[in-house]
């Protein structure tokens, strides 16, 4: 029964990963990083194509087919790692030196092409399951490190940003943690199957689950073209160019080597504090620190220098500090009474009624809603 199950399927996401292969790999705008991606729905596919084939006795298609699709599991972390690449830096770029990253693919087809021309065919069973086993291993290994690269990214983020809630890569986290979990499995999986650990049916339930584990990140990612259609047609998250990607200690040894003296410090955040009380520009929504260099003339990293040194924070918690201010003035006042909390929060530069609460309640300990109550609890009690 599951073994039908499993054959089905193969098939559904084979077909649903060609499709979707086609959509990414044909839009236009922001090509390098769809194509990355395109190709990384498609490698575990074609590798589960094969075990279908062989398994229903396709040999003839299969003896051609096996030479790519077998090897190209160890090319879906690869895929990964530049799709994420591509994403965190705008300009990086796809050189010579990147060939390397598809060493193990290449030598995977050369040892399965020289070694099926002299090995009887009842005996390849031992040579693929190493090609499946190092292309896994390799897969694991690149997933691993890009979501390792992801989470330093993301956790930099509010360096630079005073809105981040629309560079939210939640989807991207969840496909990385989705195929890692889909790899480990797979990885048992094939050993079982080999060393005849595993009972055959078991093995199919399994696999049928680890298919649908593989189904669900394309519907994701279909889910994602469709909805957020703006993360595939442009690369608007990265600006800062590396130094979005460094950790805390690496970040901490660049400013020790570009130190200010603490008079610069001085002086660059005294014309910070003014321009923020005489332009507001924490009311601007999605305000990055590039902004604000570009306004005063000062280097985005001095102003992340003197942010982080002297005021002890980020700068999302600089810019949100302000705009959590301004709004503490407008809910003290009889006339918000009839305003919205959106509105509120739109005024004061907010994306949205979710941050502004989560980022007020952060800083002062209550909801605007439990804010405005309490600073006008007259003024509620004669409504």
């Amino acid at each position: 029964m599951f073994e039908n199950i499993a054959d089905y399927l193969i098939i559904s996401e084979f077909s649903q990963s060609l499709f979707l292969f086609f959509i990414i790999a044909a839009m236009k705008k922001n090509k390098r990083s769809n194509l990355f991606l395109a190709f990384f729905i498609l490698a575990p596919s074609l590798m589960f194509f094969s075990m279908f084939l062989h398994k229903n006795g396709y040999f003839g298609i299969l003896k051609y087919v096996s030479v790519v699709s077998l090897p190209s599991i160890s090319l879906a972390g690869v895929f990964m790692y530049f799709y994420t690449r591509s994403l965190m830096n705008t300009k990086s770029r796809f050189s010579l030196k990147d060939i390397i990253h598809f060493a193990i693919f290449a030598f995977l087809v050369i040892v399965f092409l020289s070694l099926r021309e002299i090995i009887l065919p009842h005996n390849m069973g031992f040579v693929v399951f190493c090609i499946i086993t190092v292309g896994l291993t390799n897969s694991l290994a690149y997933l691993i490190y890009s979501s390792l690269n992801l989470k330093t990214y993301l956790s930099n983020l509010e360096n630079y940003y005073s809105d981040t809630e629309k560079m939210n890569m939640n989807w991207l986290k969840l496909i990385t943690i989705l195929s890692l979990v889909i790899m480990i499995v797979l990885n048992f999986l094939h050993w079982g199957a080999f060393f005849h650990i595993m009972a055959r049916e078991k093995g199919d339930i399994f696999m049928s689950i680890n298919l649908l584990g593989l189904i669900s990140v394309i519907l994701i990612i279909a889910y994602h073209i469709v909805n957020m259609p703006e993360i595939f047609k442009i690369n608007n998250i990265m600006d800062q160019g590396d130094e979005e990607n460094e950790t805390a200690s690496e970040r901490k040894e660049k400013y020790a080597r570009q130190s200010l003296s603490d008079d610069s410090q001085d002086d660059i955040l005294e014309k910070l504090n003014v321009h923020m009380s005489n332009e507001k520009p924490y009311l601007r929504d999605s305000v990055s620190i590039k902004d604000l260099s570009e306004e005063l003339s000062i280097p985005a990293h001095h102003l992340s220098i003197v942010i982080n040194n002297k005021l002890k924070m980020n700068f999302y918690n600089f810019i949100n500090g302000y705009r959590v201010e301004e709004a503490k003035i407008i809910l003290q006042a009889n006339s918000s009474l009839d305003a919205s909390i959106l509105s509120i929060a739109f005024s004061v530069g907010f994306n949205s009624k979710s941050t502004f609460n989560n980022v007020f309640k952060k800083m002062t300990g209550f909801t605007p809603s439990e804010y405005r109550v309490k600073a006008n609890p007259e003024s509620y009690l004669a409504r």
